[in-house]
């Protein structure tokens, strides 16, 4: 043990003397960049008191540039994503699976039937919600084809029901939320389809 500085060192080896730029900028969105306000800090040797570097002396503004670039998602103090200077709300989102209203028989014998869309008329949600959501329907006629999605609906917390007539032979809803404090618990959403067209 030393006591060079009036605090108690434990020395393993003679330190090495490293020199690296990399470490005398600010990382900030992915670039290396001097504090705002162009301050330095002396990096010392604790083996000789030397010093052999030197690093940004970063202030408030600089955390500030970090801060509004790289927003924190505090989710343990809301729901909101925080910067500085504001709280913002989080996009939030989530898709059912694909269902659909089959026609025709299954198995290699059943007599086959018209080959129709699943249409689909009403949307009961169920959802322990704060501020708006919206919905859209998005599905394709074959399986290889791009995804056909509809504009969002949006509803509320009292929304009892969504009428639309949107067609697709596979089907899935997506939920979405983009309010500040927006929550939401899905609970069971009441789905009323029909056979639509024929299909092509």
């Amino acid at each position: 043990m030393r006591q060079d500085f009036g605090v108690p060192a434990v020395i393993f080896a003679t330190a090495r003397q490293v020199h690296n730029p990399s470490m005398q900028l600010n990382f900030i969105a992915n670039q290396s960049v001097p504090s705002l306000a162009g301050q330095t800090l002396d990096v010392i040797d604790p083996s000789n008191g030397q010093v052999f570097d030197q690093i940004q002396r970063s202030q408030a503004a600089d955390i500030d540039q970090a801060v509004n670039i790289n927003v924190a998602y505090v989710h343990e103090k809301g729901y909101n994503a925080v910067t500085v200077n504001a709280e913002e709300a989080i996009s939030s989102f989530f898709v059912t699976s694909d269902f659909g209203y089959p026609t025709g028989g299954a198995r290699q014998n059943d007599i086959q039937g018209v080959n129709r869309w699943t249409r689909l008329v009403r949307i009961e949600p169920d959802f322990i919600q704060s501020g708006e959501m919206n919905v859209e329907v998005v599905g394709r006629e074959f399986a290889q084809q791009p995804d056909i999605t509809s504009p969002p609906i949006p509803f509320l917390p009292d929304t009892g029901k969504i009428d639309l007539r949107e067609q697709r032979r596979q089907i899935r809803l997506r939920f979405s939320s983009n309010t500040i404090n927006g929550n939401f618990e899905m609970g069971r959403v009441i789905l009323h389809t029909e056979p639509g067209d024929v299909r092509s």
